[in-house]
């Protein structure tokens, strides 16, 4: 009797989430200490967006790394 093929699931839509999701906290972390500090709304929004964008490109490119492995 031979054995089913396990179901795979592609499990990369929830590590993009993730991804998007490290990001954004990381531009809202940005944005809220510059704030802090004393910076303009604009400045401050400016700033995280500045943040946000090279750590979620981090993020894909790790995921895209860790498919190709193979």
């Amino acid at each position: 009797m031979t054995r089913p093929k396990p179901r795979t699931v592609d499990t990369t839509p929830h590590w993009v989430l993730i991804a998007g999701l490290v990001a954004l906290v990381t531009g809202l972390i940005v944005t809220t200490l510059r704030q802090s500090i004393g910076a303009s709304p604009v400045e401050a929004l400016l700033l995280g967006g500045a943040a946000f964008v090279p750590v979620f490109g981090l993020g894909l490119a790790v995921i895209a790394a860790l498919r190709n492995r193979n």
